[in-house]
């Protein structure tokens, strides 16, 4: 949905600034949704889980290199074991918060649907989103 979805569930619909603020000094990161597009709290762990993925990625491609001389960077960290202490653990770190996500993503949705009364999982399949008349 990055690229091709609704105008709310692209990218750009992640960046909240305001919305982040007012969160903050409020003290409340899980209230009803606001209104259509991507919940503030939410759009800051997807943020949060993206950049985790790059490390991986990079963080990954990086070790491959210096443990075993494969990769795109290989000529540039081969066999490299100080950068393999450097990144085994961060990598291994990154790789368990991007597990624990999963979880966690899976039990917002139920308090959005029992707490809010807000269909968040249908919205995700769909890229249709329903808020309900005040």
């Amino acid at each position: 949905w990055g690229w091709v979805g609704p105008r709310r569930a692209r990218w750009g619909g992640l960046w909240h600034p305001a919305a982040w603020r007012a969160l903050v000094s409020g003290g409340r990161l899980i209230d009803a949704p606001p209104r259509l597009g991507h919940h503030p709290t939410a759009s800051l762990v997807y943020l949060l889980v993206y950049g985790l993925l790059a490390w991986l990625a990079a963080s990954g491609l990086a070790l491959l290199a210096s443990t075993q001389a494969h990769g795109p960077f290989a000529a540039a960290f081969g066999y490299d074991a100080a950068l393999t202490a450097q990144l085994s653990a961060p990598h291994r770190m990154a790789g368990w918060l991007v597990a624990l996500f999963v979880p966690v993503h899976l039990a917002m949705l139920a308090v959005h649907a029992r707490l809010h009364r807000h269909p968040v999982a249908q919205a995700m399949l769909t890229g249709v989103q329903y808020l309900e008349s005040k």
